[in-house]
């Protein structure tokens, strides 16, 4: 395997947490670092979305292994109070994304066009001026309802609707942690992320641990303080 293991990454944080910490700061077990780690992994990939996913090779790199996408070919059917509008049925419970990167409808001919999402009010302003009305040459408009979406094209039906997305990576255990789990995990786990980005979530996680004791240690004077 390509870059670090769990327990590479709970021996590294731990030395780094200990450059970084004061020499009497408190030590952390195996589920808090577990805990850590994938806090750390989340705010990491929320970094790279936050600067754009296609913003370079390296980004899309890092988040390979959990960029997604799922197409939906079935469940699809003419929405009668609107013209042009479709509902999609989509009920995976499997489907927990942490980030939805794109969307877009498929057509008869092949073409994925892709989908901007309106509001009510936004639909009222834009239905009637032909120049913003849904296009292939442009975008179709996904209408977000109380009761689910809506999907409004030019007049071409649906034949999938496809999402790209960024699924949501299990938690780091650099442990055996049973009972306690992570997540609904307890056994020892990898992080599935690629290997240039270990040692980011690395030092994520051991800025979080210093962080924590010293908000800890700020509560605890506050205590003090306060019963004086």
């Amino acid at each position: 395997m390509l870059g670090l293991t769990a327990s590479d990454m709970l021996r590294e944080v731990k030395i780094v947490y200990e450059g970084i910490a004061s020499a009497d700061a408190p030590g952390y077990t195996n589920l808090q670092w577990s805990i850590l780690l994938t806090q750390a992994q989340e705010k990491v990939i929320r970094d790279i979305l936050d600067q754009g996913l296609e913003r370079d090779s390296d980004s899309k790199l890092a988040l390979a292994n959990i960029t997604k996408t799922i197409s939906k070919t079935s469940g699809i059917s003419a929405y009668p109070a609107l013209p042009n509008a479709y509902t999609i049925s989509f009920t995976d419970p499997s489907f927990n994304p942490l980030h939805v990167e794109a969307e877009f409808i498929k057509i008869a001919s092949g073409a994925l066009i892709p989908l901007k999402e309106v509001t009510w009010d936004g639909y009222g302003l834009q239905v009637d001026n032909p120049h913003s009305n849904p296009s292939i040459k442009s975008v179709f408009w996904k209408l977000v309802t109380d009761f689910g979406n809506v999907f409004i094209t030019d007049g071409n039906s649906i034949d999938a609707y496809m999402i790209v997305y960024v699924e949501r990576p299990t938690p780091i255990i650099v442990a055996d942690i049973s009972p306690k789990e992570v997540e609904g995990l307890s056994a020892t786990t990898d992080c599935i992320l690629h290997h240039s980005i270990h040692r980011k979530i690395v030092d994520k996680a051991a800025t979080l641990a210093n962080a924590y004791v010293k908000d800890q240690l700020g509560y605890q004077i506050s205590n003090i303080e306060s019963n004086k």
